[in-house]
C-alpha cells in the first residue's frame, strides 16, 4: 500500500483534530494538487537519539549550522528568541530536514523537572514543491518516505505519554491560475473566507490572512492558525502560472 502522507497526519492528530482540518480545506475550491509542504514535531531527547543514529544508516548526517534571526523565524513558528545554533540537512534540492531547541522547548523540560535539552523541534519543509519545467509536483524520494514513515510510527498525538509530538503542518493547495494574488481572487476559491474572524495583509505580493500581525498569532478557528497565499511561479521562477494557498494547522500539546 502507498503510503500517503496526509493519511498519516490525519492517524497521528485523531479523528477530531482531522476533522478540524478538513472542515476548513474543503471550503476551497478543488485544487490542481493538495499536499502537505513542512511538519513541525517537538522530541524527547530519547527518540532524538534513536532517530539520529537511525539516520547516520541512511548516510543522513545533520550539520551544525549558524542562523540569524531574521531567517530563522521563516522556521520556527514557536520563538521569537531563536537560538543561534541548529542542526540542518538537505535531503533532497528542494527538501530540508531543521533540528533544534528554544526557549519554548526549555521552557517545557523545566515543566516536566528534566534537563533543558530532554525536548528539540524537528521539522520537514519543502515536501510538496516543483521542477521548473514540471507542472506535477515531485514525488517524495524513497528515503524522505523512509524518514516519514519512521517518524509517524512513533507520533501519536493521542497518547498521554509522548516521546514524539506533532505540533504543526502546512497543507498546500496549488491552482494553475495565471492571476493575481488579491482578496477577491481568495474569497472567490473559498467564500468562507470573507467572514473569518482575520485580517488580509499584503507583503512582498504574498497575502496574509491571521488574527494579528504576530507570527504566532491566535487560531482564525478551531486548528486553523493562519493562511498565506503566493505566487510560486514568482517565488520559484518556474515557467508556467502556479498559485498557493498555504493552509497553517496547530495541534495542541
Amino acid at each position: 500500500m502507498a503510503f500517503s502522507l496526509i493519511e498519516a497526519i490525519y492517524q497521528s492528530i485523531g479523528e477530531k483534530e482531522a476533522q478540524k482540518a478538513q472542515s476548513n480545506i474543503t471550503q476551497f475550491a478543488q485544487p490542481s494538487s493538495l499536499n502537505c509542504d513542512s511538519l513541525r514535531f517537538i522530541a524527547t531527547k530519547s527518540f532524538y537519539s534513536k532517530f539520529s543514529k537511525w539516520l547516520k544508516d541512511l548516510n543522513i548526517q545533520m550539520h551544525e549550522t549558524q542562523i540569524n534571526d531574521k531567517k530563522f523565524n521563516l522556521f520556527d513558528l514557536y520563538t521569537p528568541q531563536a537560538p543561534k545554533i541548529a542542526f540542518k540537512c538537505k535531503i533532497t534540492d528542494k527538501v530540508t530536514l531543521i533540528t533544534y531547541y528554544s526557549s519554548i522547548s526549555f521552557k517545557k523540560a523545566r515543566q516536566a523537572k528534566r534537563t533543558l535539552n530532554n525536548f528539540i523541534f524537528i521539522e520537514l519543509h519543502g515536501l510538496a514543491q516543483y521542477n521548473p519545467q514540471s507542472k506535477i509536483p515531485i514525488k517524495l524520494t524513497n528515503p524522505i518516505i523512509r524518514i516519514l514513515k519512521y517518524i509517524f510510527k512513533y507520533c501519536d498525538n493521542l497518547k498521554e505519554r509522548k516521546t514524539l509530538n506533532l505540533l504543526s503542518f502546512d497543507i498546500a493547495l496549488d491552482y494553475h491560475d495565471n492571476e493575481p494574488i488579491t482578496k477577491e481572487y481568495a474569497i472567490n476559491k473559498a467564500a468562507y473566507l470573507e467572514h473569518i474572524p482575520a485580517d488580509f495583509k499584503t507583503y512582498q505580493e504574498s497575502i496574509y490572512i491571521q488574527t494579528d500581525k504576530k507570527h504566532n498569532a491566535p487560531n482564525i478557528n478551531s486548528n486553523l492558525q493562519k493562511i498565506i497565499i503566493y505566487s510560486k511561479t514568482t517565488k520559484n521562477a518556474l515557467s508556467y502560472p502556479l498559485n498557493r494557498f498555504e493552509l497553517r494547522f496547530l495541534i495542541n500539546d
